[in-house]
């Protein structure tokens, strides 16, 4: 059993739980995979890089308030103040979705330009799970997606320079034959 599997059968248990009931019968995009494997993804990617269990339980639970029908006044009752502030600072401000798709980017990049690092290191491993097979699966919109999130992680000023600088090699450019 690795580390992680570990912290998900002990501490993240409740929180890996929680995010598995609350994305049920929800897939992924282009996998159709159950979506519970992009937060453990995510989760597990960022226990590689801290050991903050605030943080790995909110990485678990990054998009139930936006994708179901949980409230923050479920995560704090549930994960108390912490988890769901980190949860609340990654989650789209539902008044940021008027205007353009280029407006609405840069109103979220604004909002997390302004999150805690905590947030904005979330959000690094959100992307990069996000980002895994975009451009073989829909290369089109990998041509305006890739983009956005080399914009966004230029615009991420409080994670470490080493974790910034992989996410950009990670990004990288789409290619031109796949468009």
């Amino acid at each position: 059993m690795s580390h992680f599997e570990s912290l998900l059968a002990t501490d993240l248990r409740m929180a890996h739980v929680y995010a598995e009931q609350a994305h049920s019968g929800q897939r992924r995009r282009y996998t159709g995979e159950p979506y519970i494997v992009h937060p453990v993804a995510v989760a597990q990617a960022l226990s590689a890089y801290c050991a903050d269990l605030d943080m790995l339980r909110a990485a678990l639970l990054h998009d139930t308030i936006e994708d179901t029908a949980t409230t923050a006044n479920d995560l704090h009752e549930a994960f108390g103040p912490t988890v769901t502030e980190l949860v609340v600072g990654l989650t789209h401000d539902p008044r940021a979705g008027q205007g353009n798709r280029a407006a609405r980017k840069a109103l979220e990049r604004e909002r997390l330009h302004r999150a805690s690092a905590k947030v904005q290191t979330i959000k690094v491993f959100d992307v990069l799970d996000n980002i895994r097979d975009i451009e073989a699966q829909d290369p089109r919109f990998a041509h305006i997606y890739l983009p956005e999130q080399r914009a966004l992680i230029h615009t991420l000023d409080k994670i470490g320079r080493d974790l910034k600088q992989h996410a950009l090699n990670s990004i990288g450019v789409p290619s031109e034959h796949n468009a």
